[in-house]
């Protein structure tokens, strides 16, 4: 197909009094839309079996269902607390459950469930949980609570969820950046303390189990900082991420690049269940003297890595790959 042809759907979604962003997307098997982003405005489109009918604070998040076969929507809410909340990822069970990640600055954000925090630690965190769009109002948010570090003697803490995928049991993983030096961590971590002033996370959650809610958590980052932006499973339990690095220690296994000298993507795998050095999979930098950022991961069926993100001129790349202000490769 061609031209208007080859577009088979296309809507707007918004209000009309503050501004809205779309930051993440999901589909369902059987073709339902899922978004999740950030609203300031009054009248975002909403069903009546939405959660929360009014924007409380400033800024929240929403999350819709889009039925592409019709013009009216399935299911919207906003979802936040009083001060801003940013939806920042989704994804669709194979329980049919909808699970988010939020980052917020509300220390009132509505809970549901037995919560692992209960209260908003440092500036900025983390909320995960868990809606039913089959059920209306306050029964459509099944669980939620706050993640992050814990103390709350520092105000400027920050834990920021930038992506969320589910493994095969709907546990759900996150990524992010944490500045927190006592981000929840398990046994079994590959690095137990933080690197440097800003770190990444990877964290194992199980919101459909909450007194056994931590799986698995992680720091990942050398001395400098770091953010991830995307994280995928595999089939065998493993867990890919990307994001940049400004580290020129990061621990590098299978590297097919070293530390460029700027600001560079990473790419990484680690085994939950395998501590220390033992669960280092893989890490390589990407890069070179400018800025390059990992903002977008997939897995081939046949074991390769495939990265998109943008940078300068000057990125690594093999004959026929374009370069410039964005990239697109495999590792």
């Amino acid at each position: 197909l061609y031209g208007g042809d080859s577009l088979t759907y296309s809507t707007y979604l918004g209000g009309t009094d503050g501004l809205s962003s779309i930051n993440g997307m999901a589909l369902d098997p059987t073709g339902f839309i899922y978004l999740i982003g950030t609203t300031k405005a009054t009248d975002f489109p909403l069903t009546t079996s939405g959660y929360a009918q009014a924007l409380f604070g400033s800024q929240d998040a929403f999350l819709t269902k889009l039925d592409r076969n019709s013009t009216s929507l399935v299911y919207s809410t906003y979802l936040g607390g009083g001060l801003t909340d940013e939806g920042r990822s989704i994804a669709v069970g194979t329980d049919g459950k909808v699970y988010f990640g939020i980052t917020t600055t509300s220390t009132d954000f509505p809970l549901e469930g037995p919560s692992y925090r209960q209260n908003l630690q440092g500036g900025v965190g983390i909320v995960v949980g868990m809606m039913d769009m089959t059920q209306s109002g306050e029964a459509s948010l099944v669980y939620s609570t706050y993640f992050g570090g814990s103390d709350q003697n520092h105000p400027a803490d920050v834990d920021e969820v930038r992506k969320i995928a589910l493994d095969a049991k709907n546990n759900v993983i996150l990524t992010g950046y944490t500045l927190s030096d006592d981000f929840p961590v398990t046994s079994d971590a590959v690095q137990h303390n933080p690197g440097g002033n800003t770190d990444v996370f990877v964290s194992v959650v199980n919101p459909n189990d909450p007194p056994h809610f931590l799986v698995y958590s992680t720091y990942f980052g050398g001395t400098q900082g770091e953010v991830a932006y995307d994280v995928k499973p595999d089939n065998a339990g493993n867990i890919y991420f990307t994001g940049y690095t400004l580290s020129p220690d990061l621990f590098t296994v299978g590297a097919s690049y070293g530390w460029g000298g700027g600001i560079d993507v990473f790419v990484a795998a680690i085994t939950p269940g395998k501590p220390g050095s033992a669960g280092r999979l893989y890490c390589t930098y990407l890069g070179a003297t400018g800025t390059y950022v990992g903002s977008a991961l997939v897995l081939g069926s046949d074991g390769s890595i495939y990265v998109g993100g943008y940078g300068n001129v000057g990125m690594p790349i093999d004959v026929g790959t374009p370069s410039g202000a964005g990239f697109a490769g495999g590792v």
